[in-house]
């Protein structure tokens, strides 16, 4: 297929210059060009031959550009993404869809087939803001089939990791972008059969008076969020998160965060109380890689960069390697129960000090100042 474009150059050898070649034309030539006018046929549409044979219409030059400035009288503009799912033998898609790009400068997504399936993940994946269809196509859309799995997102204390009730004592729904529990209602297709030989941790999974008198829904434990599209993100496990003034802690987060450090290997990160101090301090537990050292500064730079203040972890445990379950999981219970105590911790210790922007090594006449509140976290 060649192109050509209306210069006297070409922006590349893809492409045919026109201007420059009608230049060298000779009178003769010119002579025995078409003639044409705004009347002229551009192209012939086929009906669809519905009532008889297909027939040709003629379509000339004028409706073609009437044609072309369709979407810009509908107020697109050439920063529009335009999704043409449409096939191209139609006018809609051929004049209004592809010769509107052109004309306006818009970016066009072209479909090879309309799929109501894929139809709003394409939208999504390439940021479509203009949709061009017909009557049917709507209608294919309103009818497809929603998610088959039902679920709802509940409020949770990070405290007691139960969902928050309100005075009725019925749950609440966690609002767009906020971490919530993410549950399921047992019904016959979705059920749970428990825990072989073991009702009371069986019983700790379900909950019951959700959102009604007798319901029951099953607890995941997992921590999600939903944005404004109703796109599901994981954000955490129920245990994980932890309350540091005022504010929720992602250990996922954090995590990720610190490990992002070329002489960190691992991280985990949990909460740790701190006597006298409401919630709980963040800690990581690191592995360093191999022949490197702690880059305290390094680390705090790098925290104050991605993170806010109050996710920063306040101490750090130094180890040689993290214990993790049988399908990968780290281990934090121990941790947790040891918290910062350099009485049973025989890991080398740090605490933050934000005054010097490091991390300081922490002895023991340094962890009791912590613990009696002289060293103020």
């Amino acid at each position: 297929m060649a192109v050509w474009v209306v210069d006297h150059t070409a922006p590349s050898e893809d492409f045919n210059s026109v201007l420059d070649k009608l230049e060298h034309m000779s009178g003769e030539s010119l002579s025995e060009l078409p003639k044409v006018d705004i009347m002229s046929n551009f192209l012939f549409i086929f009906t669809s031959g519905t009532t008889g044979l297909c027939k040709a219409a003629r379509l000339g030059h004028f409706k073609a550009i009437m044609s072309m400035a369709f979407f810009e009288m509908c107020g697109a503009s050439s920063d529009d993404i335009i999704y043409i799912t449409l096939p191209l033998y139609h006018m809609s898609a051929s004049l209004l869809g592809i010769g509107g790009c052109i004309q306006l400068g818009a970016t066009c997504v072209l479909k090879k087939k309309f799929s109501a399936s894929q139809f709003w993940k394409d939208c999504v994946q390439h940021n479509v803001t203009v949709v061009q269809y017909i009557g049917e196509l709507c209608r294919y859309l309103v009818n497809h089939p929603v998610l088959s799995m039902p679920f709802e997102v509940l409020k949770y204390d990070p405290q007691s990791n139960e969902p928050v009730r309100a005075d009725s004592g019925r749950c609440i729904r966690a609002n767009i972008g906020e971490a919530g529990i993410l549950v399921a209602p047992l019904t016959a297709i979705n059920q749970f059969l428990g825990y072989a030989g073991n009702k009371v941790q069986s019983e700790k999974k379900l909950l019951r008076d959700v959102f009604k008198a007798g319901d029951v829904y099953f607890n995941t434990g997992d921590l999600l969020l939903q944005d404004h599209r109703d796109f599901l993100y994981f954000h955490d496990r129920i245990g994980d998160t932890f309350r540091w003034k005022g504010e929720n802690v992602s250990t996922t987060e954090v995590s990720e965060v610190v490990g992002l450090l070329e002489f960190i290997k691992e991280a985990s990160v949990y909460g740790v109380t701190v006597p006298g101090r409401e919630g709980r301090a963040g800690m990581a537990a690191i592995v360093l890689q191999h022949d490197h050292k702690l880059n305290g500064p390094q680390l705090f730079n790098h925290l104050a960069r991605a993170l806010p203040a109050y996710a920063w972890p306040r101490f750090l445990r130094v180890q040689t390697s993290l214990d993790v379950t049988e399908t990968f999981k780290q281990k934090k219970m121990q941790l947790v129960q040891e918290g910062f105590n350099v009485d049973i911790i025989r890991d080398p210790l740090f605490y933050l000090d934000i005054s010097q922007k490091d991390y300081i090594f922490m002895t023991g006449s340094v962890y009791q100042d912590i613990v009696s509140g002289k060293i103020n976290l």
